[in-house]
């Protein structure tokens, strides 16, 4: 793995400086172990020396690096946080499957001999793997102060907190080690969005059951949940359905409005306001920055202030 500068034309090889550069076998997907923060400022990556591995963050501009242990057993994947608060990673703490050592829940890829070497299989492949390996164990890094701990509830970082799944469904906000609440366990929240800086959830929600009329049979539950904002002390019904999602979207910074699509209709969320803003039937936002947004609609295309 070699870290090239494109502004200064230098190169650091960070093989030789111990980086575990390994792939795994899993296609369209961000390397598992060299992690960059949006901002291009740091890099983090795993480094391994004999049994040990420890996590390195690179300030990309000095080149000063700082050093922090990952604790027992072997990273899978780690990922810097948006806002460079956090390493989080994915580690084979124990021998689960009990074969007497710690296994990838996907294989390794072969290395090459060379980059420009092609790929023995198709270009475009995509595996799946079901109950391989070991189970992993969430954990998070403090960057702050090098602190590591474990967090299998861990949902995705949030600023200085941490956004945590109880095993009754609800949602926790977590400060160093102090819990608040932030979605009730009657909701089950899945998160659709995550504002690193606003400290806001978009999630969606299960809606009430529906109410049985007399003399008639059960209504069958539909598709879509309710969509809500959160926050610490906040939330917000924005009166706005999606069909269900199974995934929780990582946090992320720099951005204030987020597209929403609720069948035919269409709006964009203005995180700065907290409000559903309502666009024109059939708009579809292609790009957004700051209080701006680009709009495609029919064969013509806007500009959207949400501050004007």
């Amino acid at each position: 793995a070699v870290l090239f500068d494109a502004a200064s034309g230098t190169r650091v090889n960070l093989s030789e400086l111990g980086a575990d550069a390994r792939r795994v076998r899993a296609d369209y997907a961000e390397h598992r172990t060299l992690s960059f923060d949006p901002s291009g400022r740091y890099l983090a990556y795993l480094r391994r020396s004999g049994a040990a591995s420890s996590v390195v963050v690179r300030t990309l501009e000095s080149g000063t690096e700082r050093v922090i242990a990952a604790g027992a057993g072997e990273v899978f994947r780690l990922r810097l946080s948006a806002d460079a608060r956090h390493v989080v990673l994915e580690a084979l703490r124990e021998d689960t499957n009990h074969n007497g050592k710690l296994d990838w829940p996907a294989p390794e890829e072969t290395a090459r001999s060379s980059a420009c070497e092609r790929a023995a299989l198709p270009k475009f492949r995509s595996f799946g793997y079901q109950g391989r390996g070991d189970a992993l164990t969430r954990a998070v890094i403090a960057l702050d102060t090098g602190a590591l701990r474990d967090v299998p509830q861990l949902v995705t970082t949030l600023g200085a907190s941490l956004l945590l799944r109880e095993t009754d469904g609800s949602l926790q906000l977590d400060q160093a080690g102090k819990r608040t609440p932030l979605s009730p366990a009657n909701c089950g929240a899945r998160v659709l969005f995550a504002d690193a800086e606003r400290g806001l959830v978009l999630g969606t929600c299960t809606p009430p059951p529906p109410k049985k009329k007399n003399g008639a049979a059960t209504p069958t539950p539909g598709g879509k949940r309710e969509v809500w904002l959160f926050g610490a002390g906040y939330s917000k019904n924005l009166q706005s359905e999606l069909y269900e999602t199974s995934l929780d979207r990582e946090s992320v910074t720099g951005v204030r409005l987020v597209p929403l699509y609720p069948g035919s209709e269409a709006s964009v969320l203005d995180l700065e306001r907290r409000e559903l803003l309502p666009l024109a039937t059939g708009s579809r936002v292609l790009a957004t920055s700051g209080a701006l947004a680009l709009i495609w609609r029919d064969s013509d295309l806007y500009r959207y202030d949400a501050a004007a």
